[in-house]
């Protein structure tokens, strides 16, 4: 039964290591934090900080037309006007299911008194993503699509990403986001849209280091096993009272 139980702890190790976490976000580098707990609101002013703030939009939405998103390519970028992401932009088909997180940056104090961004911030998922909206009409022309139900949208084209202003690199892999720097001055707030592969159901190969020191705790643990039945006191045999044989005379 212990070696059973050692299997089957194994198992569930495996299967808690593969799986994705925050709807396919993996791992978070920088001054940036996910925050569970959905927002009342997102207009200027409501949710302020020197570090960015991602929070898990809508996840599981079934496109019911196609979905035109303003970077879908990797590369960096500085200048965010139509012309200059013209040639980066991409189409996610109807009928296909996404997940959606947004990033928000929104320093405390007035727009002439913000300050930047402290640091790059990395996010990394477990999937390639479909790709990034970053003007204020997209963001907000699918805040309704991807949007969390019952939180506030700034309706501003002043939520997006300018030109000169901020800066991004999204890897090749489509994989890693990172943003370099991002500018609180002279504008209400920075946002960035990220629309992703809805992973329900999906599982990713955990790290061999991660696996190797999943087995290392379960061998410790046989060990200690092993060893405490080694060490235990070792039960007499007590010899059962027989009946006496009777004896013909």
């Amino acid at each position: 039964m212990f070696w059973v139980r050692i299997a089957l702890a194994m198992a569930v190790f495996v299967v808690a290591a593969a799986a994705p976490a925050n709807g396919g976000l993996i791992a978070l580098n920088g001054p940036a934090q996910v925050v569970s707990e959905p927002p009342v609101s997102l207009v200027r002013d409501a949710v302020e900080g020197g570090d960015l703030s991602i929070f898990a939009e809508s996840q599981g939405v079934t496109l019911d037309a196609p979905l035109t998103l303003d970077i879908g390519q990797g590369g960096a970028f500085e200048s965010f006007s139509n012309r200059e992401l013209g040639g980066f932009s991409t189409v996610v088909d109807a009928g296909t299911v996404v997940d959606s997180f947004i990033v928000h940056f929104d320093p405390p104090g007035s727009p002439k008194q913000q300050t930047s961004l402290s640091g790059p911030v990395t996010l990394t998922f477990a999937q390639p993503v479909f790709g990034l909206l970053v003007g204020g009409s997209s963001l907000r022309s699918t805040d309704g699509l991807l949007g969390l139900a019952g939180t506030s949208y700034l309706n501003s084209s002043h939520r997006g990403l300018e030109e000169g202003e901020d800066s991004i690199t999204l890897s090749d892999d489509l994989r890693t986001l990172t943003i370099n720097s991002l500018s609180g001055t002279r504008r209400d707030l920075d946002e960035i849209r990220i629309v992703s592969r809805n992973t329900a159901g999906q599982r990713v190969v955990p790290e061999p280091a991660t696996i190797l020191l999943g087995l290392a705790g379960l061998v410790i643990l046989a060990a200690r096993r092993g060893a405490q039945r080694r060490h235990s006191p070792t039960a007499l045999s007590v010899p059962r009272a027989t009946t006496p044989t009777s004896v013909p005379r």
